[in-house]
């Protein structure tokens, strides 16, 4: 869902399904000591899709403006102030793309790239 609503620039959806948190699995009620309960699941910004791109990637390239970009770098950069063990900090992140951020030419994205950058 994160890349589809990405590649159609659908900017309150992509920050629905970041913020969105999970609830607690009712299995946790049920089992006994000692037995392992899975955890919720976050959206992962860095999920591969069939092509191997995740949703950072696809925002870098495939977003029309910068504000899906900007949206994702905002989410991330406040997750890392808060130490969240849900989301790559901001400078993993930025360095896990660092090869394509480096090919960016659109200003829009550039500025919002450098901004981030110089927070990471």
């Amino acid at each position: 869902p994160l890349h589809e609503a990405i590649n159609k620039d659908h900017v309150e959806v992509v920050r629905e399904l970041l913020r969105f948190v999970p609830y607690p699995s009712v299995e946790g009620f049920f089992t006994s000591p000692g037995s392992k309960v899975k955890k919720p699941k976050y959206v992962n910004i860095l999920a591969l899709d069939k092509n191997e791109e995740s949703p950072f990637y696809y925002a870098i390239v495939y977003s029309k403006g910068s504000e899906v970009l900007e949206t994702i770098l905002e989410f991330v950069n406040r997750e890392s102030k808060k130490k969240s063990k849900h989301f790559p900090c901001l400078p993993n992140l930025l360095e896990s793309h660092r090869d394509l951020i480096d090919e960016v030419t659109d200003p829009g994205k550039m500025a919002v790239l450098n901004k981030y950058r110089d927070l990471a």
